[in-house]
């Protein structure tokens, strides 16, 4: 039995929400806006439909969610991707050498799976179609530190507004590879929390800081309070920390506006080896546990 389409419309902008896809790329609903732009039709099957100037250009049909699901970000990320690719083009390679790779990542971001399917469509088209790159490729790994190294914790105990807000701020860097995977923390999670979770893609653990912190991919981790709002530049001062080889530091969130505000103590994050916060019960454990070794970053 399929979905209605007011359930899919809302899957798919949670999904376009954890890699930052602006409402405009995304299809509309039940009806066509023509010009190429796609729409989504729900009857006893999902329907991907392309029309352009009043002609049917396209039309996949599925009873299979996950399928539609798929060709509506295979759609969204080929944009995202070409526009990543036009802002960091030089001289030289393919341009598909970029746009593929960074498609790819953004479709495994939504769904391991659908990274593998769409590098098998990559795969296919340059087996008929390859490079053709007019000079040098530059194939230098990435800068490690640049690389998924981070897992971010946040300790929530009912603070699904506070989580929600750190959430659209942290998509971008989970898209742009400095952080690896978000795990919120709560003993005793409401149905607000784990529905926030379960759309932005974070792990949900049904424990503390020590918890969630043995449950980390990553060697560091940044632990996050819920009522902390990230600094403008933060991705950017954790990349050149990271780089210069951190491994703990203290990153202060944004004051709150007026007066009384600036007297009182801004919250905190913390990056921290994995292994320390594991052995910590909470923030200010953890913060006791660095000692001197956690400088601000």
């Amino acid at each position: 039995m399929t979905k209605p389409l007011s359930a899919v419309r809302a899957r798919v902008e949670a999904l376009a929400a954890r890699i930052g896809a602006p409402a405009n790329l995304l299809p509309t609903w039940g009806r066509t806006e023509d010009f190429a732009r796609p729409h989504v039709e729900v009857d006893d099957r999902y329907h991907f439909v392309v029309v352009e100037r009043g002609e049917e250009l396209e039309r996949i049909s599925t009873r299979d969610l996950g399928e539609l699901l798929y060709q509506v970000f295979q759609s969204v990320t080929f944009t995202l991707a070409w526009d990543h690719e036009l802002a960091h083009r030089r001289p030289g390679p393919d341009p598909r050498r970029l746009a593929f790779r960074r498609q790819e990542e953004l479709m495994a971001a939504l769904e391991p799976a659908w990274g593998q399917w769409l590098a098998a469509e990559h795969a296919a088209t340059l087996a008929e179609h390859p490079f053709a790159d007019q000079g040098p490729v530059d194939r230098t790994p990435p800068d490690p530190a640049w690389s998924p190294v981070l897992s971010v914790i946040l300790p929530a105990r009912h603070a699904a507004p506070d989580l929600a807000a750190l959430m659209r701020v942290l998509v971008p860097g989970a898209v742009d590879g400095l952080v690896r995977e978000v795990i919120v923390a709560d003993p005793a999670p409401d149905a607000d929390v784990a529905a926030l979770c379960e759309d932005a893609g974070a792990v949900l653990v049904r424990g503390g800081l020590a918890e969630a912190a043995g449950r980390a991919k990553s060697d560091r981790v940044l632990v996050v309070p819920p009522n902390l709002r990230l600094p403008d530049a933060w991705m950017r001062r954790l990349g050149e920390a990271l780089a210069l080889g951190a491994k703990a530091g203290l990153l202060a969130g944004e004051g709150e506006p007026g007066l009384l505000a600036a007297f009182r103590p801004r919250p905190t994050a913390i990056l921290a080896p994995k292994a320390d916060a594991a052995a910590s019960p909470d923030l200010p454990a953890l913060r006791r546990r660095l000692g001197a070794g956690a400088k601000r970053l």
